[in-house]
């Protein structure tokens, strides 16, 4: 069974050249939005944390253990 990344091999090896910059550039296009979701993840969980630097709470909880 072929591969997505093999199939997509095949069909850029089959197109016509002059579509091929369209192809590429839609792939940077791609391949640059993914980590903005990874980033906007990023940026949730460090705002809901925010509250937990309070170093006199961190202290009771330290000598507890």
């Amino acid at each position: 069974m072929e591969t997505a990344r093999q199939k997509l091999y095949d069909v850029v090896a089959h197109m016509s050249p002059k579509h091929v910059p369209a192809l590429l550039e839609f792939a940077l296009y791609l391949s640059q939005k993914e980590p903005d979701h990874f980033a906007d993840l990023l940026a949730a969980s460090e705002s809901s944390l925010a509250f937990w630097d309070n170093p006199i709470d961190d202290e009771v909880w330290n000598s507890a253990l």
